[in-house]
């Protein structure tokens, strides 16, 4: 049998084997609003619940199940540990092949996430998914990490207008519940 984990609201979930009944939102927002964006390297927490809420917004106006997919996008990581990008990128190309690899993963359950909420994957659109999450990044980057050095990936990436206001667990938690429940009415 492939391994399990206990989810926040108590039950199995097998993140090798993902199946769309054992998918819970609360599961989802409970364990986001828990993770640290850029492995707890900003300047106070910031949780991966609150970046997804920003990325859904910043998909204004479009269809809602756009958004949905915009504030989902990292769902997965609720059931997998949260790899930064540049380790995720090397360790999928390493593994390359391989029946478990990171990305693979992910994909898998984002595949059921979405399956277990009805979100029609035609609905999916990488391009504009990808671009206001990385536009989340360049403003993430510029109001909650130090100076260092320059991102490659964001060369051209203008930030938002937005302001940062990093919320504690519980609110973002909530605030990541608000807007799931207010999109699927609509969708």
């Amino acid at each position: 049998m492939e391994p399990c984990i206990q989810t926040f609201t108590g039950k199995k979930f097998w993140p090798l084997v993902p199946r769309a009944e054992d998918i819970c939102i609360e599961d989802i927002a409970h364990s986001l609003s828990l993770k640290c964006r850029f492995g707890g390297h900003c300047g106070m927490f910031y949780s991966v619940a609150q970046h997804s809420v920003l990325v859904s917004e910043l998909l204004e106006p479009s269809t809602e199940s756009t958004l949905l997919w915009g504030l989902l996008h990292d769902a997965a990581e609720a059931y997998l540990p949260d790899f930064s990008a540049p380790i995720k990128d090397y360790f999928d190309a390493k593994w390359k092949g391989a029946e478990y690899h990171i990305s693979y993963l992910e994909y898998q359950i984002n595949y059921c996430i979405h399956g277990a909420f009805g979100i029609p994957s035609s609905s999916y659109n990488h391009r504009i998914i990808k671009a206001a999450d990385l536009k989340a990044l360049a403003t993430e980057r510029e109001q909650l990490m130090s100076e260092g050095f320059g991102w490659d990936g964001l060369k051209g990436i203008e930030p938002a207008p937005v302001c940062i206001t990093p919320l504690i667990p519980i609110q973002a938690e909530n605030l990541f519940l608000k807007r799931f429940h207010k999109l699927m009415r609509v969708a």
